[in-house]
């Protein structure tokens, strides 16, 4: 049976960088969206926290929108399994972290911070829904 061909890419839209700027633009500073911020850490609740937990949440937290399996926070804190699933669900019941299923690997449990929407890679974008 011959090889399926695959349908050709749609064509690719000019980026808004390769626009080029006016003098107005130049010589304003850019300016950043404010949806576009990264959240930070809250001193205040690292500082509630456990040293396990601390080590997790800023772990976890530092992934960003892409979120962490629990076995790649196990193996980077250098956890057993019982105890790593303790501090993650600890985390969780605070309202700390929350747990997000990829779509990718629909038995992996990702879990990223309450601050982050999950990306569109994690959650399939538009299609899935």
């Amino acid at each position: 049976m011959p090889p399926r061909k695959r349908p050709a890419p749609p064509p690719e839209e000019p980026s808004p960088s390769s626009k080029p700027l006016l003098d107005a633009q130049l010589s304003e500073p850019s300016k950043a969206a404010p949806d576009s911020e990264q959240p930070t850490i809250s001193a205040t609740i690292l500082a509630q926290l456990p040293t396990q937990e601390r080590l997790a949440y800023k772990l976890i937290f530092e992934a960003g929108n892409k979120g962490m399996w629990m076995l790649d926070i196990r193996k980077k804190l250098l956890m057993g399994p019982n105890i790593a699933t303790k501090v993650v669900r600890s985390l969780v019941g605070r309202g700390l972290l929350k747990e997000v299923s990829d779509v990718r690997h629909r038995s992996r449990k990702i879990f990223m911070a309450t601050d982050f929407q999950p990306s569109t890679e994690i959650t399939g974008g538009i299609w899935p829904s």
